[in-house]
């Protein structure tokens, strides 16, 4: 089956998720002295989505020409979702649902990534990539 869905996400210091809408992601961190904490925006998340097959796509995630792919944690999910069209009948029948999410956050940031473009392409054997990108800022605060 084809890609469904390739989106972007910040991932906030709160754990919040945020889709990337904007083309753009700032990753922040503030440095207090001695301590140093992610503040803002923390870390991006990139998820694949693909209805009705059994395997995961594949996913290959760039920083600008670089494959960042293996700074990435890898986690699959897969589930049987209710056929709208089959809803409230007897078959049981659903969807199949499998998603695959790549994300990654830093312990510290690194600025090497500051306005360099981000790119998730997700694949399935016999159908186009898909893909979503971003243009990564990377600040660094310093508070005396």
């Amino acid at each position: 089956m084809p890609i469904q869905s390739v989106q972007l996400y910040s991932l906030s210091a709160d754990g919040a998720e945020t889709v990337v809408q904007s083309g753009m992601v700032t990753l922040s961190e503030v440095n207090e002295g001695r301590t140093r904490s992610l503040g803002g925006v923390r870390g991006v998340a990139c998820v694949a989505a693909v209805n009705g097959s059994l395997s995961r796509p594949d996913m290959r995630i760039m920083m600008n020409t670089d494959d960042v792919t293996r700074m990435f944690d890898d986690v699959a999910t897969s589930q049987i979702l209710d056929d709208p069209e089959t809803s409230g009948s007897q078959d049981g029948l659903g969807i199949f649902y499998v998603e695959r999410r790549m994300s990654y956050v830093p312990s510290s940031l690194d600025t090497s990534w500051n306005n360099k473009m981000l790119t998730c392409i997700a694949h399935e054997d016999g159908f186009p990539d898909d893909s979503a990108s971003a243009i990564v800022t990377a600040r660094c605060t310093l508070k005396l």
